[in-house]
């Protein structure tokens, strides 16, 4: 069966009769998934412009040395066979190029331009929206665009790339590098394609240090010539689209690369280390893709449910935070970004992974002011490295990376998404837990140290008058810092499973001018409360009352599990009151509703209501006969975001009710959403759009 959804490349939203109308029309690009049938075709040069790569320029540009590249090279593709094909789409191999370039788009035989969308995973599915645009930071990646059938013509195809200008950070020089694009071709299943069965591991296997992989593998063509298995877990994002848990693939010049591996001959197996998998919170998949001697492909389907268990060591991964736009060190500049570790208790080894544009202009690569390489990567070229990392410069808690060059003609780039850190532990590490009840940081106690600049102070006192007898953490700000309170765990907490931060606060004595401001700070994200005298989020500063403030987590762009501490900095005259801090948990919580007495005739997938949505949606199925129905949520990469439901349901007519959050309660950020509905041997699918 194949698998590749339609969506359009772009959502178009209508009012009709009084209703938004979603209008879904063209292919959906995206990775070949389970089912799938393909052919695929390889540009890899010739460059005309560029060593190893092709520059794209934008043909607006002023910029008198770029214009040497104009105009950008019109390049050729021959596709052998459009016979009984359903669906196209080219995969571009592509640096971001200079910080902030717009519009990179496509065209084939002098068609319509296309669109090529900068990674909208960047930077981060919960910074959307508060943080830079994609284009703002620098990325290597693989963008896909649909292709619309009717502009292919079998043999030979001319197709070319063109640039906007800079978006931010402009000297008026747009560009970007096309190192490679494939073109796919996706037939149905009347194609006559290979077919292969995933032998090892069985479905739910534990994997340890290592797992035999293996298949069998057959072609009404002929000779298989390769079986590549790929894996569905989280990692390094090594195709730098700010996704971390995905089928991990790469394509270099076209090649399939950083995938479990490769057999060439039967019989079809491959060994898989895990020594530096970092441990994961779900479970991972494995699916196959065979080519046989005349080129097609097929993907098989999914071996799911594996459990990574090593039990006698733990390895895992910290994201950085803080990841800069336009991360570029040159010129005497250093930049950098943070990770945090909540302990070195057991550690025996450590590596980061970096990947970098011209990193062979770096001067130092530091670790806490401490360089632990010159430099690394290639001259005017992307690469992909890893750094050992001595154990002693690590520190528990914040530990930052950075970049340094002199050079002036072009410094070191550092790709999206910045410099991660792999540590390797003797002994298993604790497991991630999710909160199930609130976590109070001060109601009448204060569990969390405060700590305040030499003149200023955070006392816990008793208000027996104005405030009931409770008692308050008052706060009287520092004249001559605007650091004002740092609220600091002795353990940092898990953030897992909580959805908020919440606090009462009261202005009691402060005395508001137009020049004063207050924040409150996590993980260095500055949350605005008071500008230049103007009360934010709702509260106001006039009134001498308690009001209550809350943060949704889901706004600060974590890339750790923990928090660190909470801070408020700003220019402030006179105290003001703290009340109840707390850790909200959400509301995590899917509704299952029972089957109805309704008969149901056939299998049936109705579309969500309402849709579009913004806090829930309902999805009512019909089952003819008892079974066990699976239903799941995925995003536009195929990545599994929410299981409704697995488990064995009566005949009927069901309902179930959606909070639009992720099963550890994580809320989800806009976007276009397929639910699937597996059961009775049959698939069917539906679109949702959540409206954040």
């Amino acid at each position: 069966m194949h698998n590749h959804l339609t969506l359009c490349n772009r959502i178009h939203l209508a009012m009709v009769g009084g209703c938004i109308v979603l209008a879904l029309c063209l292919p959906l690009a995206g990775e070949p998934l389970p089912g799938d049938t393909y052919v695929e075709y390889a540009w890899r040069g010739p460059y005309h412009n560029a060593s190893g790569w092709q520059r794209v320029t934008d043909p607006g540009t002023a910029v008198s040395r770029a214009k040497e590249f104009l105009p950008n090279p019109k390049n050729r593709i021959t596709i052998a066979d459009l016979e009984g094909a359903i669906a196209a789409e080219v995969v571009i191999e592509q640096w971001g190029g200079h910080t902030g370039t717009t519009d990179k788009a496509i065209r084939l035989n002098d068609s319509e331009w296309m669109t090529i969308a900068h990674p909208q995973a960047i930077p981060g599915d919960r910074g959307k929206g508060l943080a830079p645009r994609p284009e703002c930071y620098q990325y290597f990646t693989y963008s896909t665009v649909s292709l619309p059938l009717e502009i292919l013509t079998t043999g030979e195809n001319r197709f070319e790339f063109t640039s906007g200008d800079q978006g931010c950070q402009s000297f008026g020089w747009g560009q970007w590098g096309a190192y490679s694009a494939i073109f796919r071709i996706y037939y149905d299943d009347t194609k006559p394609h290979p077919t292969a069965t995933i032998t090892s591991p069985a479905p739910g296997a534990v994997v340890g240090d290592s797992l035999r992989v293996a298949a069998v593998a057959s072609s009404p063509n002929g000779a298989i010539s390769s079986v590549d298995f790929i894996g569905h877990y989280e990692d390094y994002d090594h195709d730098g689209d700010g996704v971390w848990r995905e089928w991990q693939r790469t394509y270099p010049k076209g090649h399939l690369r950083r995938h479990l591996g490769r057999a060439d001959a039967s019989p079809y197996e491959v060994t898989w280390s895990t020594s530096w998998i970092p441990d994961q919170q779900e479970p991972m998949a494995i699916m196959a893709r065979i080519q046989d001697e005349t080129g097609v492909y097929h993907m098989t389907e999914a071996v799911e449910g594996l459990v990574l268990d090593r039990r006698q060591h733990s390895v895992r991964m910290y994201k950085p935070y803080n990841v800069p736009p336009g991360w570029i060190s040159r010129a005497g500049r250093a930049m950098g970004a943070n990770i945090f570790m909540p302990t070195l208790s057991h550690l025996v080894d450590a590596r980061a992974e970096i990947t970098t544009w011209s990193g062979l202009h770096a001067d130092a690569i530091t670790l806490n002011n401490t360089m632990i390489a010159p430099k690394t990567g290639r001259d005017h070229n992307y690469s992909h490295n890893r750094i050992d990392v001595p154990l002693d410069l690590l520190r528990a808690g914040t530990n930052s990376f950075s970049t340094f060059s002199a050079t002036i003609h072009h410094g070191i780039e550092v790709m999206w998404p910045g410099i991660t850190l792999l540590a390797r532990f003797s002994e298993p590490a604790p497991s991630l837990v999710t909160a199930t009840e609130d976590l109070s940081i001060f109601a009448d106690e204060l569990t969390w140290a405060a700590v305040t600049p030499a003149d200023g102070e955070a006392l816990v006192q008793t208000r027996e008058d104005a405030f009931e007898g409770t008692r308050v953490l008052r706060v009287v700000p520092s004249s001559s810092f605007f650091a004002l309170l740092d609220l600091v765990p002795e353990v940092p907490p898990q953030i897992l499973g909580y959805d908020a931060l919440r606090l009462r606060i009261h202005p009691h004595e402060l005395r508001v001018t137009d020049f004063h401001r207050l924040n409150l700070v996590i993980w260095g994200q500055s949350i605005p409360l008071l500008i230049r005298g103007v009360s934010q989020r709702g509260l106001d500063f006039t009134l001498r009352e308690w009001q209550t403030l809350e943060i949704p987590l889901e706004e600060i762009d974590f890339r750790y599990p923990f928090l660190e501490a909470l801070r408020f900095d700003g220019k402030l005259s006179g105290a003001f009151l703290l009340d109840d801090v707390r850790l909200v948990v959400g509301n995590t919580e899917t509704v299952i509703e029972e089957s109805s007495t309704i008969e149901a005739s056939a299998f049936r997938l109705y579309a969500n209501a309402p849709n579009p949505f913004n806090a829930e949606t309902v999805i009512s199925f019909d089952l003819p006969q008892s079974g066990v129905a699976k239903l799941g949520v995925y995003n536009l990469a195929g990545q599994r975001v929410a299981t409704l439901l697995d488990r064995t349901l009566d005949a009927g007519h069901h309902t179930h009710r959606w909070h639009a959050r992720t099963d550890a309660g994580r809320s989800l950020a806009t976007g276009v959403y397929v639910y699937r509905l597996e059961a009775l041997g049959a698939i069917r699918t539906g679109k949702l759009l959540l409206l954040r």
